[in-house]
C-alpha cells in the first residue's frame, strides 16, 4: 500500500523515521502483489480490515530489472490520490516498491529491504515496536539473516511477502494460504536455489530457479492450486516447490491472482490457471491446470497480469493485450499489436487500467479512468485510445506501476518547477544545503560579480534565461562565460519563485506573515521568527538559511563596493520577499530584512548548519580568483559569529575540506603554470570555482596494492579509494602528480605511471551539472594564492607550526593518503584559541610604552586600539597556564602523529629503494643469463661449422647420414638458444626500462620526504618545544608586568573617562571594552589559572563604580 503524501509544510524526517500514512481502508481496492503481477481474488469482499490490490506492480520483476541501479522519486495519481501525477513526499528514494493486500515494501539502492502497514498476518518480517499490529514507519527487514548481502529483487502479494539476495537464494515470510504456517521474518526457501525471478500472486508464489533437468531453468510454484494456478494436476495446497513442466528454459513468471504466466527462452509465452475471463485460452472458461499457448510466434519479452486480462510487451517495443475486460480487451481480441511514436521499454496494469513506459520516458495510459488512474488533466470514465500522461513529459520516468485504482512512476529526482524536497534527493544534493546547480550559481555570484551594481534588481535576457534554466534542468555542460551574472542572479529568484509552493510554506506563511507585519515588538518579532523556521521542513530550513547567509554577504559586499546604489540588506530582502513568501501581502519584505539580520541567532538554533555553508565555501572559493573574497567574508563572521563559525572551523570535516581544497587549488595552479610553458600560454575551459572541468574520461587511475609492486602498477592513487590497498602499507595518492609529471616530454614513457588529474571527489562531483567558464584566475601568481592560503589558515590555525611551512608541505603530505587524516587531527589539535604569544613580555612593555602617549587630545583616535590590545594582554595572562598545559597535554598526540606521518614516508622511500634494487637483482639475473646463452650459441656454432667442413670429405653413406643428425640436432638447439636469447633480451630491456622507471618515480618522491622530514623536526617538533620553554620562561615575568600595566590602564581611564563620556562613540567603545574585561575576569576565571591580586581587583570595581554613577549620561547595559 502507498501511502497518501502529507501535507508538504509538515517537518521532514529521514528514512529511518518516515511516517507513513496508510489507508488500509479506502486506498486500495483489489488482491496480491508481486514482483511482477498480482490480483485479488474475485470473491473478495468490502471487509473494513481488508484491502486487497487488485493488480500486481508490473515494476518490480519482469517489467523493470531488478538489479537495475536507477533510484527515484515516487510519483502517484488515482484514488483516493489526485488524478494528475504528485510527488509523495512519504516514499523515500527508492529502487523497487511493491505492495501487498495492506503492506508494502520497499527496495533501496543499498540492496535493503524496509517495510510498513498491517502486520496481523507477519507480513512486515520485523516485529513492529511495542508489539503492535501495525506500523507507519518503516522498518528495516533481515539485516542479521541475510548477513550482509544485498537484495537483488522483491515480490509481496496477499499477507506474503518475497525477496530475492545476489546470491540467488529466496527468503519469504508472512501467511501464503489461509491455515498455513506464518513466518515473522525472512525464512530461506532451501529447496530452490538461483532464483532469478520471482511473483507473488493472493495465495501462491511462482519462481524461476535453477534445476539439473535439461531446461537449466525452471517455473516453481506453491501455495493453493484451487484454481490450477500452480500448473499441476489437483486442488491441493503444497508448501513445497513443484516443478511446472514447460519444455524450455524458463526466462520470467508473473502471477495474477488465480493464474500464472511464464515466459520461456524464444520469448514465448505458457499460461495456467484460471480461465474464466479467457486469459489463458478463448474456446473454453475452464480451468487449464497444464501450461498452455496463448497464441504462437508472438515475440513477448515481457508480461504483466491482471485480475481478469494480461499485457504482454515485446523485443520491439510493441504491446499486445488479451483477457476479458470491458475497460480494457474484449475475449476474442488477442491478435491486435499496439503500436506507439517510441518503442515501449515497461508495462505496467491495474485493476482496469494500463500504463505503458516508451524509452523517451513518456508514459501512455488506457482503461478505466473514473478514479483518476489515467492522469490525464480531466478525469474521463473510460479511455480506449493511449493518451500521453502530459504532465510528467520532460521528466526522466525510470519506471511505471500500478495497483487497483492507482497508479505510480519512479521519476528521477528534477531540478526546476518540482518540489525542493524532490530536488534535494538527488545524490550531488545529499549532505547538502541547497540543490547543485544553486551552489553553483551561488559561487559564480561570489567575488568581484558580488559588486555588480544592482545586482539581484537589475534583471537578464529573458532568451538568456530561459537558455540558462533549460541547461540546468537538463544537467547539461555548458560554459558560464556567455551568461552575465544578472543572468543568474534572476535564475535563482525564478528557482524560488517557481517553487510549487513558497519556501517557507503556504501553511506558514499564512499561520506568521500576516501577524508577523503588524507586530511591532522586536521581542515578539523574533520569537515568532524562530518558530517559523522551526516548523518549516528541513530542506526548506536548511535552504532557507542558505540564501540568507548568502545575501548576508552581497549585502556587506555591496555596502562595502557600492557607495551609492548598494543593494542593502533592505533592497535584497525587497526583492527576495515575493520569491520567497506568498505573493501580495503589503510589506513582508521585513520578514526576510529581519532574518538576515538575525543570522548569527538561527545559526546559534540550528548550530549543524554552519559547517555545511563552510565546507560549501570552501570547496567552491579556495580553488579559484575568489580565495581574497572568501578570506574577508571568514574574517567577518568570525568575529561576528565567534559561538558558531570559529567552533565550526574545527569541525574534521570542514578543516579536511579546507585542506583539501587548498591542495587542489596549488597543484592546479602549478599545474597550468606548467601547462601555460608547454602549451603556449593556452587555458583550459575552467569551472565555476576555477577548477578544470573534469570529464568521466578524466577519472583517477584505481588504487593498486603496494606489496607485490611491480612497475606496471606502481602508480599513485587516488585519496579515499584505499579498498584494495594492503593493509598497512601506504598508498600514493594522485593529488601532486601536476607536481611530479610536471618536468616530463610530451611522449615519455612515465605517462602510464603518473596519474595527472587531480583526484578531490568534490571536483569531480562538478559534473552534475558542470558548469564550466575561463577562469579569470589563470593569471594569479602563485605565490600570491600561496599567501592567500597563509592567510586562510591564519584564521583558524595557531602560529606555533607556521603556517607557511604548513602551505610548502601540504603538497607533500597528501602524495600519501594515509598521511591525509594523520595531517587532519594533527592541525585540529593546533587550535588558534590555544595559542598564547611567545612574545608576550614584549607586547607589555609596548602597551606601557604606549600610555605615555595618551592625552586629551588623542584619546579619541586610540581608545578602540587601546582597549582592544587590553583585553588581549588580559586573556593571554589568564590563559597562559593553561595554554601551558593544554600544549604539555597534546604534546604526546602532536608527537605521535607526526612520526606516523613520517613513518608512511619512509616506508614508501624504502619500499621504492627495495623495488629498485629488486629489478636491478632481476637485471643482473637476466644479463647474466644472457651471457651464458651468448657463450653456449658460440659453442655450438663452432661444433656446427666443424661438422659441416668434416662432412665434405666424408663418402660413406652411414657416416653422411650420422653428420646430417648431428647438424640437425645443433642447428635446432641453435634456434633454441636464439629464442631463449631473444626472449631473455626482451626481458632484460623490460627490466632495465624498469629500473629507469622507479629511478625517476624515487628521484620524484625523494624531494616529499626531505620536505616532510625537514617539516616535521623542525617545524613541528621543534617549534612546540620552543614555543613552551619560552611561555614557561615568560611566565614569571608576565606576572610581574601584568599588575603594573592593569593598574595603569585603570588610572588612565579613571582620568579621561569624563572627557570619554562627551563623545556616544567613544562611550560605546569604553562601555564594550568593561564589560568584556569583567567577562573575562570574574565570569569565565573558571577555566583560569591567574588570581588577580585584591588591589587590583578593588581597582577596577571602583571604576565601574564611577561609571554607575554616571549611568545617567552613559548607558552601561552591558555592564550589567
Amino acid at each position: 500500500m502507498i501511502p497518501k503524501p502529507i501535507n508538504s509544510s509538515r517537518k521532514s524526517t529521514s528514512f529511518s523515521a518516515l511516517q507513513v500514512n496508510s489507508y488500509i481502508n479506502s486506498t486500495l481496492s483489489g488482491g496480491g502483489v508481486s514482483a511482477t503481477n498480482n490480483s485479488n481474488s474475485s470473491s473478495s469482499n468490502n471487509n473494513s480490515n481488508a484491502n486487497p490490490l487488485s493488480s500486481s506492480l508490473t515494476l518490480f520483476n519482469i517489467n523493470t530489472p531488478q538489479n537495475s541501479n536507477s533510484i527515484g522519486v515516487f510519483y502517484n495519481w488515482g484514488e483516493k490520490y489526485s488524478h494528475k501525477p504528485q510527488f509523495n513526499t512519504i516514499v523515500p528514494t527508492v529502487k523497487l516498491i511493491c505492495n501487498g493486500f495492506s503492506h508494502s515494501i520497499a527496495l533501496t539502492d543499498q540492496g535493503e529491504v524496509y517495510s510498513w502497514g498491517d502486520n496481523r498476518s507477519l507480513q512486515l518480517g520485523a516485529p513492529v515496536p511495542g508489539n503492535a499490529n501495525y506500523s507507519d514507519t518503516p522498518i528495516q527487514v533481515g539485516k542479521q539473516i541475510f548477513q550482509g548481502l544485498k537484495v537483488r529483487s522483491i515480490a509481496c502479494g496477499g499477507c506474503f511477502s518475497a525477496v530475492v539476495l545476489d546470491n540467488g537464494l529466496l527468503y519469504t515470510w508472512g501467511v501464503l494460504t489461509e491455515g498455513s504456517k506464518y513466518t515473522d521474518a525472512p525464512t530461506r526457501v532451501d529447496l530452490v536455489k538461483g532464483v532469478t525471478s520471482v511473483s507473488v500472486g493472493i495465495n501462491h508464489v511462482a519462481v524461476v530457479a535453477e534445476t539439473t533437468t535439461g531446461e537449466k531453468r525452471a517455473v516453481f510454484t506453491w501455495g493453493s492450486n484451487k484454481k490450477g494456478q500452480l500448473g499441476v494436476q489437483g486442488e491441493a495446497i503444497t508448501n513445497a516447490p513443484r516443478r511446472v513442466t514447460l519444455g524450455s528454459k524458463a526466462m520470467t513468471v508473473s502471477c495474477g491472482e488465480e493464474f500464472t504466466c511464464a515466459i520461456v527462452e524464444g520469448n514465448e509465452v505458457f499460461v495456467w490457471g484460471n480461465n474464466k475471463n479467457r486469459q489463458i485460452c478463448n474456446n473454453t472458461d475452464e480451468i487449464i491446470y497444464i501450461p498452455v499457448k496463448p497464441f504462437l510466434g508472438r515475440d513477448i519479452v515481457e508480461l504483466a497480469s491482471s485480475r481478469t486480462f494480461v499485457v504482454g510487451r515485446s523485443s520491439n517495443g510493441e504491446i499486445v493485450v488479451w483477457g476479458n475486460n470491458e475497460n480494457v480487451v474484449r475475449a476474442g481480441d488477442s491478435d491486435k499489436w499496439i503500436s506507439f511514436p517510441s518503442k515501449i521499454k515497461q508495462i505496467a496494469v491495474g485493476l482496469n487500467h494500463i500504463l505503458a513506459l516508451t524509452e523517451r520516458g513518456e508514459i501512455y495510459s488506457s482503461g478505466a479512468g473514473e478514479d483518476g488512474q489515467l492522469g490525464h488533466d480531466e478525469k474521463k470514465s473510460s479511455l480506449t485510445q493511449y493518451k500521453l500522461v502530459s504532465s510528467l513529459i520532460g521528466r526522466n520516468v525510470l519506471s511505471v506501476c500500478a495497483w487497483g485504482r492507482c497508479s505510480g512512476a519512479i521519476v528521477e529526482p528534477g531540478n526546476f518547477r518540482v518540489e525542493l524536497s524532490e530536488c534535494m534527493r538527488k545524490e550531488e544534493n545529499n549532505q547538502t544545503l541547497a540543490p547543485l546547480f544553486i551552489r553553483k550559481l551561488v559561487n559564480y555570484l561570489r567575488g568581484d560579480n558580488s559588486k555588480q551594481e544592482g545586482i539581484f534588481r537589475l534583471n537578464g535576457s529573458i532568451a538568456r534565461l530561459d537558455e540558462l534554466e533549460k541547461k540546468l534542468d537538463q544537467n547539461e555542460k555548458f560554459t558560464i562565460s556567455k551568461f552575465e551574472p544578472y543572468d543568474a542572479a534572476d535564475i535563482i529568484k525564478r528557482y524560488f519563485k517557481t517553487l510549487p509552493e513558497p519556501l517557507l510554506t503556504n501553511q506558514l506563511c499564512q499561520k506568521f506573515e500576516k501577524e508577523y507585519i503588524n507586530t511591532h515588538d522586536q521581542t515578539q518579532r523574533k520569537k515568532m521568527m524562530h518558530e517559523w523556521i522551526g516548523l518549516l521542513p528541513k530542506e526548506n530550513r536548511n535552504a532557507l538559511i542558505y540564501i540568507l547567509a548568502f545575501l548576508d554577504e552581497i549585502a556587506y559586499s555591496q555596502v562595502k563596493h557600492q557607495k551609492n546604489n548598494a543593494m542593502s540588506v533592505k533592497n535584497l530582502a525587497l526583492v527576495f520577499a515575493p520569491n520567497l513568501l506568498t505573493r501580495g501581502e503589503i510589506g513582508n519584505d521585513e520578514v526576510i530584512e529581519d532574518m538576515i539580520l538575525c543570522l548569527p541567532e538561527i545559526l546559534r538554533k540550528y548550530p549543524e548548519v554552519e559547517p555545511l555553508l563552510i565546507v560549501d565555501q570552501a570547496t567552491e572559493c579556495l580553488t579559484g580568483s575568489r580565495t581574497s573574497y572568501i578570506i574577508d567574508h571568514w574574517t567577518r563572521v568570525i568575529k561576528e559569529r565567534p559561538d558558531t563559525a570559529r567552533t565550526a572551523f574545527f569541525n574534521h570535516q570542514v578543516l579536511s575540506s579546507i585542506i583539501n581544497s587548498i591542495v587542489n587549488g596549488l597543484l592546479q595552479m602549478k599545474s597550468s603554470r606548467s601547462n601555460s610553458l608547454t602549451n603556449g600560454g593556452t587555458q583550459s575551459p575552467m569551472n565555476l570555482n576555477g577548477s578544470p572541468n573534469i570529464s568521466p574520461e578524466s577519472s583517477p587511475a584505481p588504487r593498486v596494492s603496494t606489496q607485490s609492486m611491480s612497475l606496471n602498477n606502481l602508480i599513485y592513487n587516488s585519496p579515499g579509494s584505499s579498498a584494495n590497498s594492503t593493509p598497512g602499507s601506504p598508498s600514493v595518492n594522485s593529488s601532486s602528480n601536476a607536481i611530479l609529471s610536471a618536468g616530463f616530454q610530451s611522449g615519455s614513457n612515465m605517462n602510464f605511471l603518473i596519474n595527472r588529474q587531480v583526484s578531490s571527489p568534490l571536483l569531480m562531483s562538478m559534473s552534475l551539472p558542470s558548469l564550466t567558464l575561463h577562469s579569470s584566475n589563470s593569471q594569479l601568481n602563485l605565490i600570491e594564492q600561496s599567501r592567500y592560503y597563509e592567510q586562510v589558515l591564519s584564521l583558524v590555525l595557531s602560529p606555533i607550526i607556521p603556517v607557511k611551512n604548513i602551505i610548502k608541505v601540504l603538497p607533500s603530505i597528501f602524495e600519501i593518503s594515509q598521511a591525509n587524516d594523520l595531517f587532519i587531527k594533527l592541525l585540529l589539535l593546533n587550535q588558534f584559541e590555544h595559542f598564547v604569544p611567545e612574545n608576550i613580555d614584549e607586547l607589555i612593555q609596548l602597551e606601557l610604552a604606549g600610555f605615555k602617549e595618551i592625552n586629551n587630545n588623542n584619546i579619541k583616535e586610540k581608545l578602540g586600539v587601546l582597549c582592544k590590545n587590553m583585553h588581549d594582554i588580559v586573556h593571554h595572562v589568564f590563559y597562559m597556564n593553561e595554554c601551558i598545559e593544554y600544549w604539555k597535554r597534546e604534546q604526546i598526540n602532536i608527537t605521535l602523529y607526526s612520526n606516523q606521518i613520517l613513518s608512511y614516508f619512509k616506508w614508501w622511500g624504502e619500499h621504492l629503494d627495495k623495488s629498485f634494487k629488486d629489478i636491478d637483482e632481476k637485471v643482473m639475473r637476466f644479463k647474466k643469463d644472457f651471457d651464458k646463452l651468448e657463450n653456449d650459441q658460440t659453442k655450438i656454432q663452432k661444433q656446427l661449422t666443424k661438422l659441416q667442413e668434416s662432412q665434405k670429405s666424408q663418402k660413406v653413406d652411414s657416416d653422411l647420414l650420422k653428420s646430417e643428425f648431428e647438424i640437425w640436432t645443433l642447428t635446432n638447439q641453435m634456434d633454441i638458444l636464439e629464442k631463449k636469447l631473444e626472449y631473455t633480451n626482451q626481458q632484460m630491456s623490460k627490466f632495465q626500462q624498469e629500473k629507469l622507471n622507479v629511478q625517476q618515480i624515487y628521484d620524484q618522491f625523494k624531494p616529499h620526504l626531505t620536505v616532510v622530514e625537514e617539516f616535521i623536526k623542525t617545524s613541528v617538533n621543534q617549534s612546540l618545544v620552543s614555543y613552551l620553554e619560552k611561555l614557561n620562561q615568560q611566565k614569571t615575568t608576565v606576572q610581574t608586568q601584568f599588575p603594573i600595566i592593569f593598574s595603569q590602564f585603570i588610572d588612565m581611564i579613571f582620568q579621561q573617562v569624563q572627557f570619554i563620556s562627551k563623545d556616544p562613540q567613544q562611550k560605546e567603545i569604553l562601555l564594550s571594552s568593561l564589560h568584556q574585561l569583567s567577562q573575562l575576569m570574574f565570569v569565565d576565571k573558571i577555566h583560569q589559572k591567574y588570581i588577580l591580586s585584591l588591589e587590583l581587583e578593588t581597582k577596577f570595581n571602583s571604576l565601574k563604580k564611577k561609571c554607575i554613577i554616571n549611568k545617567s549620561t552613559l548607558n552601561y547595559q552591558l555592564l550589567n
